[in-house]
């Protein structure tokens, strides 16, 4: 049973750019990655922790929202999508850091999830110019996300071929999917299919077509359980969240959040969970999120917890 929780993907899910709303930029230095790939114990020794990373972009340097919800308000226009691919072949940050560090350390293989920038239905203008084009044309929508899929592989090539990083796939920029967006899902995630690359979707639990992830053409699919401690939603909402993604082979988003909604012991519940969903015949992906924080302030304001993230990356599982 160890040998297969060893098998379990386990992702970090990290910010990415500006956040506005948190006044904060998220430029990932290598010194930065060293604390993610590497576990230090007290003793000095350094193990292995996270070897794959999800990077989701925010906010643009223009303010405008890539993903989800938020982009319905102030949307990402084509020069910021391009932002948001310059952004992931800037030197001595982010991609580049990460291989660096890979490097440095002997890793042999880190993989690399990136989240698209969600295109949002209806009169948004994406390009002017002679041929404009608006996200109320479905075709439009594809475009966008094909050529901008299409660069970041090109470039991709170009920088990382040598390096231990490794492009895993894309996911989708919301956690939920509404009629209009159905069309959109199941044709880019078809064509990134036909590139051999994962397709990822980081669901609300009971989303609206969840239970078809795969007829949407996803590859996998992590589940958030909405638990925070403070709604709601209580604890069995989050074992059943657990349970559900086991018994149809979805996987979990395991949530270290920081703000009034969220409970001082939410964490460590989460945690929990992790153990009975693999009991349960869970096999992932897991996917380690930070709301309203980073795990950088996690291990600075307590150390404890972050090293509870480590021993569930890591831990034995009772047979």
């Amino acid at each position: 049973m160890q040998l297969e929780y060893a098998q379990v993907k386990k992702i970090i899910m990290l910010d990415t750019m500006s956040c506005f709303r948190r006044q904060r930029s998220f430029r990932w230095l290598a010194e930065e990655f060293e604390h993610l790939t590497l576990y230090s114990h007290e003793d000095g020794r350094r193990c292995p922790f996270f070897t794959e990373f999800l990077l989701a972009p925010q906010q643009s340097s223009r303010g405008r929202f890539y993903c989800g919800l938020y982009a319905g308000y102030d949307h990402a226009r084509k020069e910021d999508w391009s932002e948001w691919v310059d952004w992931l072949f800037m030197k001595e940050q982010g991609v580049h850091a990460l291989a660096t560090v890979a490097d440095l350390n002997g890793i042999q293989e880190i993989g690399v999830w990136l989240m698209l920038p969600y295109p949002p239905p209806g009169d948004y203008m994406y390009e002017q110019g002679k041929r404009p084009r608006r996200f109320n044309i479905q075709l439009h929508r594809l475009l966008a996300l094909h050529d901008t899929i299409e660069t970041v592989i090109e470039r991709w090539s170009r920088f990382y071929a040598r390096t231990p990083v490794r492009l895993r796939g894309f996911v989708w920029g919301r956690q939920g999917i509404p009629e209009a967006d159905v069309e959109v899902v199941e044709m880019c995630n078809e064509w990134i299919a036909s590139l051999g690359l994962e397709r990822l979707w980081m669901a609300n639990y009971r989303s609206n077509r969840v239970i078809e992830w795969r007829e949407l053409h996803f590859s996998a699919i992590a589940l958030f359980a909405n638990y925070t401690g403070r709604s709601e939603y209580g604890k069995d909402w989050l074992y059943n969240t657990g349970k559900f993604a086991a018994l149809n082979g979805m996987g979990i988003q395991v949530v270290n959040g920081r703000g009034v909604i969220y409970d001082p012991n939410h964490a460590d519940l989460y945690l929990e969970m992790v153990k009975k969903y693999f009991k349960q015949g869970g096999r992932g992906p897991l996917v380690y999120t930070f709301p309203n924080t980073t795990p950088l302030d996690v291990l600075i304001e307590d150390p404890t917890a972050y090293h509870r993230i480590y021993d569930s990356v890591t831990m034995t599982i009772p047979e």
